[in-house]
Parts: structure tokens; sequence; C-alpha cells
């Protein structure tokens, strides 16, 4: 017994008198770093996850309407995310990993998407405003048009239709602090008169999983991550709680 899985540990005792520090640390080496071993499997678990979902958001937006493909590959791209605020005075935001709202702007043509990467749902709000957006976003405040499904934000749950969901008071909505700028020379049209996106795998379309993926939706993961590298406690190795199991299994697609 150390306290710890750690077999660098100079504080291991055994509930035998007889075998003394000296001679156990003599095989010391047979235990490896199991901290370790766990982390890697963690992280090879979590980057086949972020493949998966990067993969499905290309697909997915491989299938939208083609004008709302010209404009997430050509135009001006940025990231919104929605948060609950906390129960009272310090109390943190709860901030809604499972979807992020994305603003695109190309040539005279804006409108708001809603990306529910757990759910394979990509949908267009044409609700919302761009101006009182920015508005509620700079003053940091709750506004009567917000109306958000916030369990499928908060939670994965699947989302209802806008039109069915009521304000929520204590609902906040942040700058994601990332954009893709426009195209400045985007491709000649075709003869058909139309630009026709290699969406599926195009690097823009990488570009735009990867913020939603590594800067929202599962940031979290980078705590558990450097938590993995970390020898565990002798508490926390019989308690039966696993965190990153339950994060890898929350976090999992569920498609309809």
């Amino acid at each position: 017994m150390a306290g710890e899985l750690d077999a660098t540990s100079k504080h291991w005792h055994s509930s035998d008198r007889a075998i003394k520090y000296r001679e156990m640390a003599k095989r010391f080496h047979l235990l490896g770093q199991i901290n370790t071993l766990f982390s890697n499997a963690f992280n090879q678990k979590l980057e086949q996850l972020k493949a998966a979902y990067r993969e499905y958001l290309c697909q997915g937006m491989s299938h939208l309407p083609l004008r709302w493909r010209e404009a997430l590959e050509y135009g001006y791209v940025q990231f919104f995310r929605l948060k609950m605020r906390g129960s009272g005075p310090g109390d943190p935001s709860t901030v809604g990993r499972y979807g992020v709202l994305v603003y695109v702007s190309y040539y005279s043509d804006s409108a708001f998407y809603e990306f529910f990467p757990r759910r394979l749902l990509i949908r267009k709000r044409a609700d919302l405003d761009y101006t009182q957006l920015l508005h509620a976003v700079d003053t940091v405040t709750n506004q009567p048009w917000m109306r958000f499904d916030w369990p499928a934000y908060a939670f994965g749950s699947e989302p209802a239709e806008w039109a069915q969901t009521s304000a929520i008071t204590d609902l906040l909505i942040d700058n994601l602090g990332h954009e893709l700028g426009e195209i400045a020379d985007p491709p000649p049209l075709d003869a058909a008169g139309r630009r026709v996106p290699r969406t599926f795998d195009s690097p823009r379309s990488h570009a735009l999983a990867n913020v939603i993926l590594e800067q929202h939706m599962l940031l979290d993961s980078l705590a558990l991550q450097a938590k993995a590298k970390q020898p565990l406690t002798l508490q926390e190795a019989v308690s039966g709680s696993a965190p990153w199991a339950d994060y890898l299994r929350n976090a999992a697609l569920e498609p309809d």
C-alpha cells in the first residue's frame, strides 16, 4: 500500500511485517506506470471520438443546401455559445457544451445555424438578428427574444423546435472567441453560375469542425487529460468512480 498508484512512491507499506520496503522496491519496476498507460488509453479514445465527430460534421455539412454550403465555405464565420447564469453570487455559469450557435455572412446574405453534433443535427435559425445578439453578448444580459432549447445545449437531449421553447431568464450568450475569415479570392463560378465547394473534405470544413469540437464541445477533456497523467490516489482507485469513462460515454454520438 502506498496511498496512490505510483510505482515511484517512497511510502509503500505491506500488511506482512516480514516484507521490508527494500525488498519490495526490487520489484517495483514490474508495476509499470499505471497512470501513463491509463492516460494513453484515454487520449486514444478521445482522439477516436474527435475523429468520429469531425467526419460527421463534414459529412453533415456536405448535405446542406448549396447556398448554405457556399456561405460556410467562403464566408465569414463566427461562433457563439450559450451558458446559464449561476444560481447565486460566486457560482460559475454552466456552459451548454452540446450545442453551438454559428453566424455566417457571405456577400449580402447572413444567417445563424445551430449545430448539435451529438444529435447529428444542423439547422438554420432565421429568427435571430445579428445586431440584437451582439448587444446581448456585449451587455451580458438576457433578452426576451432569446428562445433556445437549453436542455439540448446542456445535456445533448433531442432539440425541440425553437418556436416551441420559451425564454429563460438566466440564459446568456457568449462569444466563443474564434472566427473564420471570409475567403478573399473565392473560385470562379461554374457554367451554371454556381460555386460548388468540396465540403466533405475541404480545409474550411475541417477548420470549422475543429473549432466546434476542440474549442467548445470537448474543451472540458483538457482537464481530464491533465488529471489522467497524475497517479490515482488509493481513495480514487477504490471509489468506483471513473470520470474519464463517464465523460467519453456522455459525449458519445447519439443519432436519432
